[in-house]
């Protein structure tokens, strides 16, 4: 896919993507109001400062909308 986005001239300064699922934007939010949902957030962010660039780093939030039913 990479090579398509470059083909339309996007100009890309990272080398890589994760992704991360959750029913709903309330569940994460949820989620991160409990000890265990932000122990697991720390021990997230202490693992990725080892090979992620967190300042130039970019998050967003997607939601996913079913178009053909199936």
């Amino acid at each position: 896919m990479l090579s398509a986005l470059a083909a339309m001239r996007w100009k890309f300064s990272f080398d890589g993507c994760a992704e991360v699922w959750w029913d709903s934007l309330e569940e994460i939010a949820a989620v991160r109001q409990t000890d265990e949902g932000m122990k697991a957030l720390r021990v997230l962010v202490e693992d990725e400062r080892r090979f992620v660039d967190l300042g130039r780093s970019q998050f967003w939030y997607g939601i996913e909308r079913e178009i053909i039913p199936g």
